[in-house]
């Protein structure tokens, strides 16, 4: 018996759904664990006339028995549409005794202005208990980046985090950064506002870079472990990225031996548009191709893959985008980046490419790296709309394409490899 979708919160058409709450659908049988994914629960954010689509959202997805829960990683935007679709057909998701869900289900809602009501956060983040390595408690909180290498309680205070997080992705709003230590700040000591450093840049390309960008602070504050830094507020971040540097020499602790003497660069971005595929989807594809395969490039940075592939995207579909293409979108949009990570991969060595993916140097003999490129070719090949217009001067499409020479290289056979438009 197929697969039915018996309720969903929010439910279609709803308004103000609040922008931290997740997505919950239910069906009428628990589906397999391995369909969990945003391969098969996708989020996109568009227009009230779902006539356009912006970006798509990063997501977790869990199951409670026939209840499946989508969280995204970010909040929703406030006063928003978004739309999810529920993927079925033939390569749909599955129940656990194999049954499908028949066709694409769709929903769509409308956020509120603001999360939940709560009791409202302090002025100030409460203490949180850090530890360094081999003295956790098992109710401490792990530090939330690793922006140091020191331990022992006779080496210097240290940088253990920061809010915003360190290479986090979504920071529609902020009007201070805040540097969390592993010790408690001596307070005696002033720490100039100048001491962090603070610019923007617009993404994914930056076309005044010598633009005034900077991020100027209008106070500090030290509260415990806290060094804060206030601001004014930056807010519709979308497309922007944000770069702070800490000066050495600036922060001193209480108990630890002298002062932080190193340097710390954060950086966050924040929200993403137009985004049709996530980081999750495109690490999937990769080791679907080799199971030791890694990548070496963090989320952080296929994210900015990511757009760039959307805005690309976006305009080869123009006005045809709808939401019964989408799912093929977010294929084009994947297979685009994972175009780019090959390309980015090969690295010219005395003229030759050397054979490497993705930064990563493997042996010709145990690659098949013709599959790979042909794969590729006949992803974005499939996934281009009929009526795009391929080829010459500003064609919409762009592969990778293997040359015949065969060169020796340290040992290796090397083929050349060239992209064309």
């Amino acid at each position: 018996m197929a697969i039915s979708i018996v309720s969903t919160t929010p439910a279609d058409g709803v308004t103000g759904h609040y922008i931290d709450r997740d997505i919950f659908v239910e069906f009428s049988k628990e589906i397999e664990a391995s369909y969990l994914d945003s391969n098969f629960f996708k989020i996109y954010r568009t227009n009230v006339t779902k006539s356009e689509y912006f970006e798509f959202l990063d997501v977790t997805v869990t199951k409670s028995g026939n209840v499946v829960e989508i969280n995204p990683t970010a909040n929703f935007e406030p006063l928003s549409y978004y739309m999810v679709i529920v993927v079925g057909g033939t390569n749909g998701l599955q129940s656990t005794d194999s049954d499908t869900l028949p066709a694409n289900e769709i929903f769509s809602f409308q956020t509120a202005e603001t999360v939940a009501p709560t009791s409202g956060p302090p002025e100030i983040v409460p203490e949180v208990d850090l530890f360094m390595d081999g003295d956790s408690q098992d109710d401490a909180n792990e530090p939330s980046t690793n922006l140091f290498a020191s331990s022992g309680q006779d080496a210097p205070i240290s940088l253990v985090g920061s809010i915003p997080a360190n290479k986090s992705v979504g920071v529609d709003t902020f009007s201070r950064i805040i540097l969390l230590y592993n010790d408690t700040v001596d307070d005696d000591i002033t720490i100039p506002q100048n001491a962090l450093n603070g610019r923007w840049t617009d993404l994914p390309v930056d076309m005044d870079p010598f633009g005034n960008r900077r991020v100027n602070m209008s106070g500090v504050i030290v509260s415990g472990r806290q060094v804060i830094f206030d601001s004014a507020t930056y807010s519709s971040n979308t497309n922007r990225e944000y770069i702070f540097s800490m000066s050495r020499g600036m922060v001193r602790g209480e108990e630890r031996e002298g002062f932080d003497q190193r340097e710390h660069e954060i950086r966050f971005m924040g929200p993403l548009s137009p985004v049709y595929a996530s980081p999750d989807q495109i690490n999937s594809r990769l080791t679907g191709w080799d199971a030791e395969l890694d990548s070496g490039i963090s989320n952080y940075d296929i994210w900015k893959l990511i757009l760039e592939a959307s805005l690309w995207v976006r305009d080869v579909y123009g006005a045809t985008m709808t939401a019964d293409n989408l799912v093929q979108v977010n294929r084009l949009t994947i297979c685009m980046v994972l175009r780019d990570l090959f390309i980015r991969g090969l690295l010219m060595i005395g003229g030759i490419r050397s054979r490497t993916l993705l930064a990563v140097k493997v042996d010709y003999e145990t690659r098949d790296w013709d599959n790979i490129i042909n794969e590729l070719e006949k992803c974005i090949r499939e996934s281009i709309p009929e009526d795009a217009e391929m080829g010459g001067a500003g064609g919409a499409f762009i592969g990778v394409k293997s040359g015949k020479a065969l060169s020796d290289l340290r040992g290796e056979q090397s083929k050349r490899y060239g992209i064309y438009r």
